[in-house]
């Protein structure tokens, strides 16, 4: 008898629809392999003999019933990827259950406010209801949020509704936010000044700070009418720290009230965020009395002279302090006598004047000297023009001041008066004309007259 193993068997089993797959096929391609028992079979070949003998045989399964199975999964599939695109298509157009949500829907204002807008959020974010198909294809413009001004009574930040409105055929499921918070005011622009606080600062010993000053003295700021009614200036903070001369330094801007409080806001503009700062630096002094005397007639011997206030306070750079002067000039011939007399302070270029006092007292005394007055009848007149003149006046009293002993020489015999015309153009009218004074020249140092002197001349 011809053997066939396992493989051959298989093929013919596949071969013919009659034959059928030995179980044991595939165990005698395995016993080849194995080692042979006593009776002349292999070990796992007499195990697998065994539990076919002990199993019920499976039917064999035809080609025909195959091919049957594997359309039968073919159009199960089909059937579930048709079903699936019917659903998507469903739901993408015709589900009554569908939502959209639209972003950055502006907020529109409706109604006459006494304000205008300044700041806030004005978008919203909405979400709308109905059939797919149609929610799909809105244009954003089609959803349009509002909020009613006409409510608003005041400036400042006020809290209000958002209505929506959504096309017909869908439904509002929400918006986002609900309310919200909108900054209503009138803009404006005003100008305020800049002042200088100046802070943290150490000066050596008789130096002082000046009034500083800031470049741009004013600026404009521009906002909401009820922020900018409570801005009094912009002030420009610096900290100087040890200084010994004058400082310019850039310095920021702060807008305060009256109370010095600052005044900040996102919706207030400056024109300018900061200024540049010039302080100036002093020199503070205490300074005495400076005489001098127009003539020379005055000296220690012949005049007391006292005066108050002693000494003045000045302040100014260090080269003006170094050399300058609180300085008056007596005209000894326009003090009458002995008394107090008033002058003014003045002071050397660069020193300022920070006493409070603004004029001073002399107290005159005069010393081994008097008065004597003289008559004068007899005139020299100057007349470079030869303008021809009458004189109103025959006579001139004169007083002279001078030594006892000196005085005692004078006469109007060596006292002379001169009319001074050189002055006059008009050859006609009625003049004041000067008169000079003179003594003998052994005199003249020590020896002058008191007060100015003049004579009516008749021109022409």
């Amino acid at each position: 008898m011809k053997h066939i193993d396992a493989k051959d068997s298989s093929q013919k089993a596949i071969g013919g629809p009659d034959e059928t797959v030995s179980p044991a096929g595939d165990a005698g391609e395995d016993s080849r392999a194995q080692p042979a028992g006593p009776n002349g079979s292999t070990p796992r070949a007499a195990k697998i003999a065994a539990q076919s003998a002990e199993a019920p045989a499976e039917p064999a399964i035809s080609v025909a019933d195959r091919r049957t199975r594997k359309r039968d999964i073919v159009a199960k599939i089909g059937c579930a990827l048709v079903a699936f695109v019917i659903w998507v298509y469903v739901m993408a157009n015709d589900s009554p259950a569908a939502e959209r949500t639209f972003e950055s829907v502006p907020v529109q204002l409706t109604g006459q406010g006494e304000y205008a807008l300044i700041s806030g959020i004005t978008d919203v974010t909405v979400t709308i209801k109905g059939r797919r198909g149609m929610i799909n294809q809105l244009d954003p413009s089609a959803i349009q949020a509002f909020v009613d001004i006409s409510a608003i009574r005041s400036p400042g930040w006020q809290k209000v509704k958002v209505d929506v409105s959504v096309p017909s055929g869908t439904t509002l499921q929400s918006v986002s936010p609900e309310s919200m918070l909108l900054y209503f005011g009138n803009s404006t622009t005003v100008s305020v000044p800049v002042d200088v606080d100046i802070a943290e600062y150490t000066l050596p010993e008789e130096y002082v700070l000046g009034v500083p000053s800031a470049k741009p003295s004013e600026i404009t700021v521009t906002g909401p009418e009820d922020l900018l009614s409570r801005i009094k200036s912009a002030r420009a903070t610096i900290t100087l720290g040890q200084i010994s001369g004058s400082v310019t330094a850039k310095a920021p801007l702060t807008l305060v009230d009256e109370e010095g409080k600052a005044v900040s806001s996102t919706f207030i503009k400056m024109q300018y965020s900061e200024a540049t700062v010039e302080i100036p630096v002093f020199r503070q002094v205490s300074l005495p009395l400076t005489l001098s005397y127009k003539y020379g007639y005055y000296n220690n011997s012949n005049v007391q002279i006292t005066w108050s206030p002693e000494t003045i306070l000045v302040r100014g750079e260090t080269s003006a302090i170094e050399n300058g002067k609180w300085y008056y000039t007596i005209d000894e011939k326009a003090i009458t006598g002995d008394g107090q007399y008033t002058i003014p302070i003045a002071l050397t270029e660069g020193l300022t004047n920070v006493s409070g006092v603004t004029e001073a007292t002399l107290t005159i005394k005069h010393v081994g000297t008097a008065t004597k007055q003289v008559t004068l009848t007899n005139f020299a007149v100057i007349n470079p023009e030869g303008l021809s003149y009458t004189l109103l006046s025959d006579e001139l009293i004169v007083t002279l001041r001078g030594p006892l002993s000196m005085l005692s020489y004078l006469s109007d015999k060596n006292v002379t008066a001169t009319i001074d015309l050189s002055g006059f153009k008009n050859p006609s009218g009625t003049v004041m004309a000067p008169v000079a004074i003179s003594v003998p020249p052994s005199l003249a140092n020590h020896v002058y007259e008191i007060g100015n002197y003049t004579m009516m001349v008749k021109l022409g």
